[in-house]
């Protein structure tokens, strides 16, 4: 059983839950399904929950309508408006560890500010085929990797597309994956489930059991 990854906040992405209903079906009910992914992750034991903004909801009123019915997990907005994919989705542990951790680092302490918290939104799968899951990735990111500003991070980091971000295989190597961004100075791990749904379902099992 891999061991506890210290000193990193693991959190779940709730719209990666979400299922390809949720985007086609005007009469789906989104808010009660991300409702329902916040109690599964709270219920797995994870410590925060992060919510982009989406489609079909606004992400601060939609976190207050999840407050109401759960109550024992860290709540946060991942994204705001402006865009919906902040560059952020595609950084990688060189982007993080050489410019973006250091230069947050450096501008809280010019200002006496207490250390910054550094979400990185990772794609994370417990699976027996992490080449076909980051092929997935690739193809979800693909759009987003064309684009200058994401463009330049995945370079900055010497990957071809997002898939390349991608922390897949056994519980092990996904365990020794997040610890890896840890080490970099990385304070919450925002998770975007990846895979197939048994694979997902694994993976916030892990999740629950890793947390610190």
């Amino acid at each position: 059983m891999p061991t506890m990854v210290d000193m990193l906040r693991i959190g779940l992405n709730l719209a990666g839950r979400l299922p390809e209903r949720a985007r086609q079906d005007a009469n789906y009910n989104v808010i009660d399904a991300l409702v329902y992914a916040a109690r599964g992750a709270e219920q797995a034991g994870l410590r925060t929950a992060w919510l982009p903004q989406g489609y079909g909801y606004d992400t601060l009123t939609t976190l207050a309508a999840i407050g109401r019915d759960v109550h024992q997990i860290e709540l946060g907005a991942s994204v705001v408006v402006v865009q919906p994919r902040h560059p952020r989705v595609l950084a990688g542990p060189r982007t993080l560890g050489d410019h973006i951790i250091p230069l947050l680092s450096r501008a809280a302490r010019d200002a006496s500010r207490g250390t910054p918290r550094v979400v990185a939104g990772l794609p994370v799968s417990v699976t027996t085929d992490a080449d076909r899951v980051r092929e997935q990735v690739a193809t979800r990111f693909a759009g987003l990797a064309k684009l200058p500003s994401y463009r330049r991070t995945l370079d900055r980091d010497g990957f071809t597309d997002g898939g390349e971000l991608t922390i897949a295989g056994t519980e092990e190597q996904v365990a020794a994956g997040l610890r890896r961004y840890a080490g970099l100075g990385v304070t919450d791990a925002l998770v975007n489930l990846a895979g197939e749904p048994d694979e997902q379902a694994r993976t916030l099992r892990l999740l629950g059991e890793i947390t610190a």
